[in-house]
């Protein structure tokens, strides 16, 4: 774990002087972060997306070498190194609950719910009832269907909050009430829906590079692989067979998915929600 730390910290050295063709730097990047974390984790999911959606708009093969697009080479670049970074603080995240031979710490299973709660003081309690239930899963019964749903659930309830969150700050009176009958009574996918269609037309959104960097991949991607991850387990034409290490590495990246939401959370009861 300690060297796909070492390794991707390499990669994001290495992208800071790159000025070759982008593309097959990131090719080769996506083919190292498939033997570190499986072709089907969600921060590798994530980087595929962002390459899909980056390529047809910077051009990625040409950006390099062009001298008229240096500042939209170095947004590019930042855009990718704030992904790495996550994939970083997940394996951190996942290294600290292995005992020194690298197995899991049966003995620390709460581990996880304490970097939730380093990272989030104020997290709700459900959250990290999820939390802690998904680590006994994994760890005192090799549960990994119980995981995924508790995964699952624990994205779903912070989505929730997040939605309610932006609703109650909504300064126009009518635009709130707009929003409420729209997210009222509907399926957490809708919900979800309707508050990326709001909140894309939100005047006062964050300036915070982390908060404002790529929201509906970092956290819309990751609600939706959590979300059909969980109904594939939950409501089963064939039962999914989960990797361990998939599952522990997408539990650590639920805790920084959950740490970005409150970020945002915080911002809408700060700055309040001008529509």
């Amino acid at each position: 774990m300690k060297r796909a730390i070492e390794i991707i910290q390499e990669r994001i050295d290495s992208l800071s002087f790159f000025e070759g063709n982008f593309q097959e730097w990131m090719d080769h990047t996506i083919m190292l972060l498939s033997k570190l974390f499986g072709d089907s984790h969600e921060s590798l999911n994530q980087l595929k997306k962002i390459i899909e959606n980056l390529d047809v708009e910077y051009m990625l093969d040409s950006i390099a070498s062009d001298l008229y697009r240096q500042d939209e080479y170095n947004e590019l670049k930042e855009r990718v190194i704030q992904l790495f970074k996550v994939c970083i603080n997940e394996l951190e995240i996942v290294e600290s609950t292995r005992t020194d031979s690298g197995e899991p710490s049966v003995i620390d299973v709460n581990r996880f719910k304490t970097i939730l709660l380093e990272k989030v003081p104020e997290c709700d309690p459900v959250i990290i009832d999820f939390i802690t239930e998904a680590s006994k899963c994994i760890y005192y019964a090799n549960s990994l269907l119980a995981a995924t749903f508790m995964i699952g659930a624990a994205s779903e309830k912070a989505i929730l909050l997040l939605i309610e969150k932006f609703a109650e700050n909504i300064q126009n009176v009518r635009n709130q009430e707009k929003f409420r009958n729209r997210v009222n009574n509907r399926m957490i996918s809708i919900k979800y829906d309707e508050f990326i269609k709001s909140y894309s037309g939100c005047k006062n959104k964050p300036t915070d590079p982390i908060l404002s960097q790529d929201l509906n991949i970092i956290i819309g991607n990751t609600f939706q692989f959590c979300r059909i991850t969980r109904n594939q387990v939950g409501h089963p034409n064939i039962v999914p067979e989960p990797n361990q290490d998939i599952v522990v590495a997408n539990l650590g990246h639920i805790v920084v998915y959950i740490e970005r939401i409150y970020g945002l959370m915080k911002h809408f009861e700060e700055n309040g929600v001008v529509l």
